[in-house]
């Protein structure tokens, strides 16, 4: 199939079901078994080798929980899994700008601990935070996983001439940012053509 799915950040179908057995809402088995059934049910519909378990290197009780929980996932139903970042800003020294800009739209609002892992990280910083309670050799297998998935983006895909043909044709539009010089305006706009291609491309979405 065309479509790469994974089981998004705690916040989707997986991580609450698994939260609810950390709090002691249902039982762990029942949690585990709700998971194996419902993964089942997705690679149903996306297609074997196109389904994947999303860690992510947060540090919170909850998020290491889930990491744990998600690894014997992946034992037991042999289903890979990949680390993500949940990238909600580049480095790690623009979380001030990001806690202004959440602050901005919602007022004053504790924001630090749930967006602190929320940036791209190398390698290295996440072997820093997962090798503990998941072990480094756990870590290193999502390099070999998200270079696989790579490579099914690249290759397996028949659209990727046709989005090449589309960013050719110019078909997405001139962007016209107000307050930017021409040089800057002409950067970002390069930037934002970029990261619609790559979602196009891509073609992967989260499950929640």
């Amino acid at each position: 199939g065309h479509i790469i799915g994974s089981t998004a950040c705690i916040g989707g179908q997986i991580g609450n079901k698994l939260l609810q057995a950390k709090d002691f809402i249902i039982s762990q088995d029942d949690a585990m078994t709700y998971c194996r059934a419902w993964l089942a049910r997705m690679e149903e519909i996306l297609g074997e080798g196109n389904l994947y378990l999303e860690m992510q290197p947060g540090v919170s009780k909850e998020q290491i929980y889930c990491n744990e929980k998600i690894l014997e996932l992946s034992r037991d139903t042999g289903l890979p899994f990949i680390i993500t970042t949940d990238h909600h800003y580049t480095r790690r020294e623009d979380r001030k700008i990001h806690k202004a800009y959440l602050n901005s739209k919602n007022g004053e609002r504790e924001v630090d601990d749930f967006y602190e892992a929320t940036y791209m990280m190398s390698a290295d910083e996440i072997h820093e935070r997962m090798d503990e309670h998941i072990g480094k050799e756990q870590v290193a297998l999502f390099v070999g996983d998200v270079n696989q998935l790579g490579n099914m983006i690249l290759v397996g895909h028949d659209d990727t001439a046709g989005m090449a043909l589309l960013l050719e044709q110019d078909q997405l539009g001139n962007l016209q940012i107000a307050d930017l010089d021409a040089e800057a305006g002409q950067d970002l706009a390069a930037h934002a053509v970029a990261a619609v291609a790559a979602f196009i491309v891509v073609s992967f979405f989260q499950i929640s």
